[in-house]
């Protein structure tokens, strides 16, 4: 998808709000540790998340899924970004110097990014904080594992339930 198409997107986000009836599909969907952790999204992250929720839902009703979906992003709470860190994060993705990705990336997993790689590392490391910060909160091993791999690259045809789990969860989020 082009830098126009991810712009736009982008800017739609970054205006939105979750809504009275999403944040109510949301806790309905999550037991209530796991809807604490959700609420401690950005209100754009909360309103992105109810959205990929949605989708998934019209494609599965699978508990796990679902719950992936509202949490994927969960990770962002750990160092919330600001409105233009998410802008370099969209531009240098879109213009293709990924290997910016990899110089900003070196450190300790467990470290507070800071300074001018703040929105690289958490761009790059969100999946696996929010995966520890759910399983802490008591979800479900495919829950987990969803989350934690809801960037990675998928195989062509997933068989498992997880592949095929991921594969719905990874195309929500990029429509939405």
């Amino acid at each position: 998808m082009g830098i126009f198409y991810r712009g736009r997107q982008f800017w739609r986000g970054l205006r939105a709000r979750p809504t009275k009836q999403g944040m109510a599909e949301a806790q309905e969907a999550l037991p209530p540790g796991l809807f604490t952790l959700f609420a401690r999204l950005q209100p754009s992250e909360l309103a992105h998340a109810i959205n990929v929720f949605r989708s998934v839902r019209e494609e599965s009703d699978d508990p796990d899924l679902l719950a992936a979906a509202l949490l994927h992003d969960v990770g962002k709470i750990v160092v919330p970004l600001g409105v233009w860190e998410k802008v370099f994060i969209v531009v240098v993705r879109n213009l293709g110097v990924e290997r910016l990705f990899d110089r900003f990336n070196r450190g300790a997993l467990d470290s507070k990014p800071t300074g001018f790689a703040r929105g690289l590392i958490v761009a790059e490391r969100h999946p696996a904080w929010g995966a520890e910060l759910a399983h802490q909160a008591g979800a479900g091993r495919m829950v987990v594992q969803l989350i934690r791999r809801h960037q990675d690259p998928l195989p062509p045809t997933p068989e498992s339930r997880g592949g095929q789990l991921l594969a719905i969860l990874q195309a929500a989020d990029s429509k939405n």
